[in-house]
C-alpha cells in the first residue's frame, strides 16, 4: 500500500447501500469511506472499521473485487434487511470482517459509545434513508487521490 485515503461522504455517494467502503484507484492506492453520520464519532467508528478490514484482507490477499462482488449478491438476495454482508459465514472476509467489528466495538466503548445505541441510529438510518439514490456501481467522483504514482497516467476507475 502506497497511499490509503480516508473519506466522510454524504450517504447518497456511497458506492452501493453501505455505511463503509474501500476500494482501489491504482494499484497501491486506495480510498476508505465512511457515510457521513449526524454524529462525526459514528463515522470515525465507520472509518476504523473500514481501515481495518482493507489493511487485514489484503495481508489475507482477498481481492476487493471479489468483496464487491459478494457484497452486491448479497444485498440483492436480502432485500431491505439490515445485515452486514460481511457477518455472513460465506463472505469471503467474514474472519476480518469480524476483526475489523471487535476493534471498532473497542473503540466504542473507550469513546464512550454506547454499543447498542450505536447499532441501533445505523439501523434507523436505513429506515429513515431514500436509497434510490444509492448505486450499485462505484462512484468514484471527487474521490481521486491527492497524487497518483509517477509511472502511472490516472487512477484507474472500477
Amino acid at each position: 500500500m502506497k497511499e490509503i485515503i480516508l473519506r466522510v461522504i454524504p450517504i447518497s455517494k456511497m458506492r452501493y447501500k453501505t455505511l463503509g467502503d474501500y476500494f482501489q484507484t491504482a494499484p497501491g492506492y486506495w480510498i476508505v469511506t465512511a457515510a457521513q453520520l449526524p454524529n462525526p464519532s459514528h463515522s470515525a467508528l465507520i472509518l476504523i472499521h473500514e481501515l481495518i478490514e482493507l489493511i487485514s484482507t489484503q495481508h489475507a490477499r482477498i481481492p476487493e473485487p471479489k468483496i464487491l462482488k459478494f457484497d452486491l449478491q448479497f444485498e440483492k438476495n436480502n432485500p431491505g434487511n439490515n445485515l452486514e454482508p460481511g457477518d455472513s459465514p460465506l463472505a469471503p472476509y467474514h474472519k476480518q470482517h469480524q476483526f475489523s467489528e471487535n476493534i471498532e466495538h473497542q473503540l466504542a466503548r473507550f469513546l464512550h459509545i454506547n454499543w447498542n445505541s450505536y447499532n441501533q441510529s445505523l439501523n434507523s438510518l436505513w429506515k429513515n434513508q431514500n436509497q434510490k439514490s444509492a448505486k450499485t456501481t462505484p462512484n468514484l467522483q471527487n474521490l481521486k487521490p491527492t497524487k497518483t504514482p509517477a509511472t502511472k497516467a490516472s487512477p484507474k476507475k472500477i
